[in-house]
């Protein structure tokens, strides 16, 4: 099955065999073509979805602040990739309907959100499995700090356009559901849903 695992590990080969004094950071290589790819393939998916639903800023929206907070912060994972594009992708489609047409966070609801994200990341983030072995503490402490920074970004634009604008409500309560959802991917009761979810799919042959 062709994936970005497999994709990116031939373009690493193929990058560490042209210029062989790259192999040092061959892990490295890998995981940045294998993320860029996955995010691409997950850009490309929920837009078209997004635009046949007539939702595609607030996707978009959702999806963008889903990844950057992923890439830092890290999070429960399926198994397998195809069950994370259906996974993400069916979160980023709920969490963008709701803002559009149901949900309105105010002002209290995203202070909130914003404390108990920012308590989370501290004690948390970056949750890491299958690429830990490429950071070490340092790093570590780098991401926590990347994440943490971009939340406290997010929070102040927000005032910002809070403050200067009353339409973009759906835009702003899917950016902050995102960052919700992101917080509890970090946790251990995730981490079981997520686990349970995956010995369910592959019974049921779901790859």
């Amino acid at each position: 099955m062709i994936t970005p695992f497999a994709v990116s590990n031939q373009l690493t080969e193929y990058v560490v065999k042209q210029v062989p004094e790259y192999k040092v950071r061959k892990d490295t290589i890998r995981y940045g073509l294998e993320w860029t790819i996955s995010i691409v393939i997950q850009i490309t998916l929920v837009t078209i979805i997004a635009s046949l639903l007539g939702i595609l800023s607030e996707a978009l929206i959702t999806l963008l602040t889903g990844a950057v907070l992923r890439a830092f912060g890290g999070g429960a994972h399926f198994k397998s990739y195809t069950k994370c594009v259906m996974y993400s992708s069916f979160i980023i489609l709920f969490i963008s309907i709701l803002a559009g047409s149901f949900l309105f966070l105010n002002f209290i609801h995203i202070t909130l959100i914003y404390i108990y994200a920012m308590y989370i990341y501290i004690l948390k983030a970056p949750v890491l499995h299958k690429t830990k072995i490429l950071f070490n503490e340092r790093k570590k402490l780098k991401f926590k700090v990347i994440s943490l920074i971009f939340l406290t970004v997010l929070f102040l634009l927000t005032i910002l356009i809070v403050e200067s604008s009353r339409s973009n409500h759906s835009l702003i309560t899917c950016l902050w559901i995102s960052v919700l959802f992101q917080s509890v991917s970090l946790t251990n009761v995730h981490h079981s849903i997520t686990d349970w979810l995956d010995i369910k799919t592959t019974k049921k042959g779901v790859y």
